[in-house]
């Protein structure tokens, strides 16, 4: 037999006159937490072991709610008669705390892409810097002009390269800076067709297929500079990392996951060994393959301007086969 007071029904948005069996009274906590909550009842009941759990629970009106169920064993000569518990809502302080621990996660991430940063700034610029002053000394005691164009050609290259990492970085701290726009209305379908627009000339070259399908929905709110960048991105790395063998065909759709639209860009490409690669796929300056124009700042960019606005990104990858980028919004 159940009980429940007063508090308890009120916690649940219950009927006063409502009393629970245990599998009722169980059915209650949200799918992940009903096996928690029957093993630790049945441990309670059968060996006497109390509890102190935080679950949710979905209310008699639907309603998600955290709670605190506390728990001990009734003992009378020496047996276990019964169990005696506490109820408490302690919804706002348990979003809090979650919220709370987000917060942590973002601001070890920032302190993480900072720290990327950092890096790049002294190791790459630096190197670049060495770089110059190293031909410049050389070009200064040249007197052949053959060995001085020689060494102009260097001087260009190095030059090519610090703007190139100095615009990477800018494109970081771009991402940051951007936060500050207002979110506008976003077709993801007349944004994919801009993209590819504006690659038409790549897509030719290399007869690659793009095909879409928004059946499930296309509109969110976001940052329109995003949206773009992220297609782009995703679009040329299926076109550049094309498996050698066959043309790139790339499909871009969106389903609904939780009631949240996700956008999904599947290719026929190279493939990645996730088991490798993955826990460095999204990092600064991180390639994977041979490609001549591969700079790991594609992905990592990506990635971070889906975070930034409170999404995800994923990846499925099957070397030799293609690969598969979600992003949850």
């Amino acid at each position: 037999m159940v009980f429940w007071d007063d508090i308890v029904r009120l916690i649940h948005e219950a009927p006063k006159d409502y009393t629970p069996n245990i599998s009722k009274g169980i059915s209650f906590f949200t799918p992940e937490f009903q096996e928690i909550a029957h093993k630790s009842l049945e441990a309670c009941a059968k060996e006497g072991i109390p509890f102190d759990l935080e679950m949710q629970i979905i209310t008699f009106n639907n309603r998600k709610l955290w709670i605190r169920s506390t728990a001990k064993p009734v003992i009378e000569n020496n047996k276990i008669v019964g169990i005696k518990g506490v109820f408490q809502d302690i919804d706002e302080t348990k979003k809090r705390e979650l919220e709370l621990q987000q917060s942590v996660l973002v601001i070890e991430a920032q302190n993480k892409q900072l720290l990327d940063f950092a890096h790049i700034v002294s190791h790459n610029l630096r190197s670049h810097s060495s770089n110059l002053e190293m031909v410049i000394d050389v070009l200064e005691t040249v007197k052949n002009n053959s060995d001085r164009e020689h060494i102009l050609e260097n001087l260009h290259d190095i030059s090519r390269k610090l703007s190139e990492t100095i615009n990477n970085l800018n494109d970081v701290v771009t991402i940051k800076t951007a936060l500050n726009d207002k979110l506008k209305p976003i077709d993801l379908e007349q944004h994919l067709l801009n993209v590819c627009g504006s690659i038409g000339e790549i897509i030719k070259r290399e007869n690659a297929t793009i095909t879409h399908d928004f059946t499930i929905g296309k509109n969110i709110k976001h940052i329109p500079a995003y949206i773009d960048s992220i297609l782009l991105n995703l679009l040329t790395n299926a076109i550049k990392y094309k498996h050698p063998k066959r043309h790139p065909i790339i499909h871009v759709f969106t389903t609904v996951v939780d009631n949240k639209l996700q956008l999904h860009v599947k290719d026929n490409g190279s493939g990645i060994d996730l088991d490798l690669h993955g826990n460095k796929l999204f990092g600064m300056y991180k390639t994977f393959h041979d490609h001549p124009d591969a700079n790991g700042i594609g992905l990592f960019i990506t990635k971070n301007q889906v975070e930034a606005l409170g999404g995800n990104i994923l990846i499925k990858s099957t070397p030799g086969i293609g690969s598969t980028f979600t992003i949850a919004f």
